[in-house]
Formats: structure tokens, C-alpha cells, sequence
């Protein structure tokens, strides 16, 4: 683990099994809008099953690290859904109608994991998606 993420919030994105997964600090701004939109989808309160375990992409994890007022311990964000997980690894999974896993997506990509995002079989860009 870096430095830098020792005290920080952390996004992994969730590709590998067996080997660690690329992860990356938030900045402040950042903290502040993955904090927005699990406020949002909290606020819709439309709850989710939590996505069914699968290989290749399963989303990403956020761990608040330095415990930042407005996020749990740990975020699963993934299939639709946003898991608001506990210490134990349980917890509630709203829908993602704040669209926090585009915004992950986004990020991951800006951070050079646009190769890695596309093997793993995560969901396209909108704007790569084509009419079937």
C-alpha cells in the first residue's frame, strides 16, 4: 500500500482474483461526491439485493479510511447497486440512481485503467454503447 493511501479514502476497482486490485486515493473533491451521491441514493431509498459474486469486472470498493463523516466503513459499488457494507462485510445495498459506479468508471479510466476496464468486461462508455 502507497503511502498516500494509508490515511485516505481508497477506490479499488474490483477486477482481479488472487492479486491486488489497482486502487487510488480520493481527493477532498472526490470524497465530497461519491458523499453526495450515496446521499442521494440513500435519500431515494430504493433498496437493492446486493449483485450476485462473479468473475472479471464486480465494480469497486471504497474504504473510508480515515473515517469521513457522510461514507461507512466500506462501499460496494457495482451491478446496479450501492452496499453500504459494515465492519463484517454486511450491509444495505441501495440502487445506484445516483449513477456513482458511471462516475467510478469515469475516474478509472481518466487514471489510465481504460484497457484493463474493457478485458475485465466492464460496462462501455454511454457513449460506446451501440443500438443492438
Amino acid at each position: 500500500m502507497s503511502e498516500p493511501e494509508q490515511n485516505a479514502v481508497v477506490v479499488f476497482l474490483l477486477v482481479y482474483s488472487g492479486r491486488p486490485d489497482p486502487s487510488w486515493p480520493l481527493d477532498q473533491s472526490g470524497v465530497a461526491d461519491v458523499a453526495a451521491r450515496l446521499a442521494d441514493a440513500r435519500g431515494r431509498a430504493l433498496r437493492v439485493p446486493a449483485p450476485p459474486a462473479r468473475l472479471g469486472y464486480r465494480g469497486f470498493r471504497i474504504e473510508n479510511r480515515p473515517h469521513v463523516d457522510g461514507l461507512p466503513p466500506v462501499l460496494l459499488v457495482g451491478g446496479g447497486a450501492i452496499v453500504e457494507a459494515t465492519e463484517k462485510g454486511d450491509g444495505e445495498a441501495w440502487a445506484d440512481v445516483a449513477r456513482l459506479e458511471t462516475w467510478l468508471l469515469e475516474d478509472a479510466r481518466n487514471r489510465g485503467h481504460e484497457q484493463l476496464l474493457r478485458e475485465a468486461g466492464a460496462p462501455p462508455r454511454p457513449d460506446e454503447v451501440r443500438p443492438g
